[in-house]
């Protein structure tokens, strides 16, 4: 039935005053037309009203001629209009019927003089059957088992059946908690009744698969109507779980769970026919879909191949039924092709996984065997533990284990028998770690003493660190031999320190290597941008040498990147500062040999010292055989070698060469100088310089422009030994004179060089151009074997 839809008319023919009393109301009388339309009250009783189950508003005309007030014994019909006189149009709201039954209420109207009542009798059709289950089935494992059906229904009675698939014959392995449900029907409810149901299925040892329906039905208009069906099947047998492994970085097994499983076992074997079990089976709970093997404790300490199969348990009727997966395999920590970590047999390496596990043997030989790429991987440094470090003066957190093993990623042949360096180098790519509030910061945290690192390259590194801050290694007192960096798209090293109390803490950031203490890196080229706040010293190779006992070495060295810093620290090409504590029994000292920059290095830090090898050195320093190209621009010292020596222990600089324009902008006389191989000796320096050359063009706003030294030692004199030195004179840009009183033997220890005097071999006296230097015609002397 149409909604019944009629709209009001009403002729006002008078104003109403504000507090008049009813009998003052005029109300207007209808045309006779209109009249004939309008029910009397007795009229109204014996024309009972019915609408429609849908709510909406009905307009009751009635006449009377006595004042009469309107009310309604049911909420969902209620009359808006609840007074009138004469001519009246009644209008009647209706709500939806919420039920599957017919509704009815009552409209009184009472008379305001005599009391005199008349009643119409209202009914409202019944809703439509509706009944809705959740959910709409139900899928049991053979265990069978319990679940639960709600019903929402507007029905006052429905019923409920579980019938066989036929929809005829009876099941007995399935059961509810009811078969009926049963709503009120009062005006007072919101129209849907919830019901649930408890569903029972029994453990199915069949074999087959059974299928059964709960079948929900009302009784309406004489006949049994199915308002919904619940599909319930029960599997014969269940389903092996299939298992799947990532040990790309993560070393995760995953699986689907399986409904009715009441637990799943892990077995573990070190053989393909799984008859030689690693460890006891492992339980884990129902309803886990991952299990990390890095939490595996490897029984007797087993390294090697595993393979791994998941047995899913099920109890069927009291007795335990068991399927077991697919088998997957994988070295429990390194590569398929591992041996057992010696020398002759090493662990192999080819994901980044297996770089991580590093630290569970970090005495072991290791060969990478593929390149490795750690795009999109949150990569950590090989470590064991990290140490909290603060309160002596630093601030951050260490990273450490000490790896004293070998770790060789060579390619192709071995080009030297002695030191295992290779032509060739496995790369390890887009090696991305932030951790600015951490020290020990690199692939490795820390390489030991006997520990090497060879025939690496790293490519497009990402590395950010508070101290200790390298590519290869945060801190090094072993072996970094014939690696090299790429720079990439992105390639960066930083370091994040800035408190100077770092310095005594070997606090450094290197394109290689953060700290080299008493070590050795070797034949190893940067060409990874490096910058940073780093207090103890900032280098293209390595960030400061620090000699404690041994004779820490760089060697055969070539950094081509850009260096630079804005916070008052040494900075150098290959290294950024050199220091340590002298053992007068041994002797010790630091070693810079056979290192080449060409790479620009620019601070615009006052009193800094800049240097294309060597920023700053205070410590028994031995310089040979190093060339820079690169550009040196500083606000303090800037030297085309080094920018600053200083201290009472002996320093040797020989065979050194500067073609880079070195420029120092600062305006402090005393330690703001520009020198091609040494800008600033410090007082009471002990420093040997021979058969050095400088042809690059110096700079300096004041102080003296010196081509070769710059040694600011007021009342001390004679302390600086210079033989076999020169300097081309370009543009009156030569070594002065002012310098002198510092130099031993002034009158012989350089000269100033003309462009033709530069360029003949015959010039330069005492120099080995056997071994070490070599001149083509026309040319000027340059270094030979720097990457050998």
């Amino acid at each position: 039935m149409k909604q019944i839809k009629s709209y009001l008319f009403l002729v006002l023919s008078g104003l109403f005053a504000a507090g008049c009393a009813m009998d003052e109301i005029v109300y207007p009388e209808a045309d006779p037309e209109t009249a004939g339309t309008y029910m009397t009250l007795g009229e109204a009783t014996e024309n009972p009203l019915t609408f429609d189950s849908v709510g909406g508003t009905y307009i009751l005309k009635v006449v009377s001629e006595e004042k009469w007030t309107l009310t309604s014994n049911e909420e969902w019909c209620s009359p808006t209009t609840t007074e009138g006189f004469k001519y009246t149009q009644v209008s009647i709201s209706f709500s939806d019927n919420p039920r599957n039954i017919e509704r009815s209420a009552q409209l009184t109207f009472t008379l305001n003089e005599t009391s005199e009542t008349f009643t119409v009798n209202v009914t409202q059709e019944a809703a439509e059957s509706s009944l809705f289950t959740d959910p709409e089935e139900f899928s049991f494992s053979i265990a069978g088992g319990d679940e639960e059906i709600t019903v929402t229904s507007n029905a006052v009675s429905w019923t409920m059946e579980i019938t066989g698939e036929d929809g005829t014959s009876a099941v007995d392995w399935c059961t509810a908690s009811t078969e009926t449900g049963t709503g009120s029907g009062t005006s007072e409810i919101d129209g849907s009744e919830n019901a649930v149901i408890a569903l029972h299925v029994e453990g199915n040892n069949s074999g087959s698969v059974r299928s059964a329906k709960a079948v929900f039905t009302v009784h309406e208009n004489g006949s049994d109507v199915v308002l919904a069906e619940v599909q319930i099947t029960q599997q014969g047998e269940f389903s092996a779980p299939e298992l799947s492994l990532d040990s790309s970085y993560d070393f995760i097994l995953s699986w689907d769970d399986i409904v009715g499983v009441d637990r799943y076992l892990l077995e573990t074997y070190s053989d393909e026919s799984l008859s030689v079990p690693v460890n006891d089976p492992l339980e884990i709970a129902a309803g886990t879909v991952t299990y990390d093997l890095a939490n595996m404790e490897w029984k007797d300490g087993y390294v090697g191949m595993v393979y791994m199969r998941l047995a899913a348990v099920m109890t069927v009727e009291g007795q335990e039924v068991t399927q077991t997966s697919n088998t997957v395999s994988c070295h429990n920590y390194f590569d398929a092709t591992s041996g057992d970590g010696t020398e002759s047999s090493p662990y192999t390496v080819s994901s980044a996984r297996h770089l991580r596990n590093i630290a569970a043997f970090p005495a072991a030989y290791y060969r990478q065997i593929a390149d490795i790429d750690l795009a999109g991987i949150d990569f950590q440094p090989v470590y064991t533990s990290i140490e909290n470090v603060s309160g002596n003066g630093r601030s951050a957190d260490e990273y450490l284990c000490e790896f004293t093993g070998v770790y060789d990623a060579g390619r192709d042949g071995v080009v030297d028998e002695a030191t295992g360096r290779t032509s060739g180098q496995y790369r390890i790519s887009n090696m991305t770690i932030n951790r600015t509030t951490n020290g020990n910061v690199g692939l490795f945290a820390q390489i030991g003493a006997g520990g090497i690192v060879r025939n690496l390259c790293m490519e497009n590194p990402v590395v950010r660190g508070a101290y200790n801050v390298g590519t290869v290694a945060g801190e090094c007192s072993g072996t970094i031999l014939n690696c090299s960096t790429v720079a990439g798209a992105s390639g960066t090293v930083y370091g994040s320190a800035a408190d100077p109390a770092f310095a005594a803490t070997f606090s450094a950031t290197g394109g290689i290597a953060g700290c080299l203490a008493d070590g050795r890196i070797s034949r190893c080229r940067n060409t990874v941008p490096v910058s940073g706040n780093t207090a103890g010293g900032l280098g293209g190779i390595v960030g400061r040498i620090f000699a404690s006992g041994t004779f820490p070495v760089v060697e055969y060295c070539l950094n081509t990147s850009s260096i630079s810093m804005d916070t008052s620290t040494p900075f150098g090409g290959i290294a950024g500062d050199v220091g340590g504590a002298l053992n007068t029994a041994q002797d010790n000292f630091a070693s810079v040999d056979h290192c080449s920059n060409t790479g620009a290095i620019s601070s615009s830090t006052v009193n800094n010292q800049v240097g294309g090898i060597i920023g700053r050195s205070t410590f028994a320093t031995k310089v040979n055989a190093c060339y820079n190209s690169g550009t040196i621009t500083a606000a303090g010292s800037a030297g085309g070698i080094i920018g600053r020596m200083g201290g009472n222990t002996i320093r040797e600089v020989t065979n050194c060469l500067n073609s880079g324009a070195v420029s120092s902008t600062g305006a402090n006389v005393n330690n703001h100088n520009a020198a091609g191989i040494v800008a600033q000796g410090l007082q009471n320096a002990n420093i040997t310089m021979s058969n050095c050359l400088n042809t690059g063009t110096i700079n300096a706003n004041s102080g003296s422009l010196n081509g070769l030294v710059y040694n600011f030692a007021p009342g001390t004199t004679g302390l600086f030994q210079m033989t076999g030195c020169y300097a081309l004179d370009r543009d009156n840009v030569r070594q002065t004179s002012a310098s002198d009183s510092d130099i031993q033997t002034p009158a012989s220890a350089y000269r100033n060089l003309s462009d033709a005097e530069a360029s003949a071999q015959d010039t330069y006296t005492g120099w080995d151009f056997t071994d070490v230097w070599e001149l083509a015609n026309g040319m000027y002397p340059t270094l030979k074997g720097l990457l050998e």
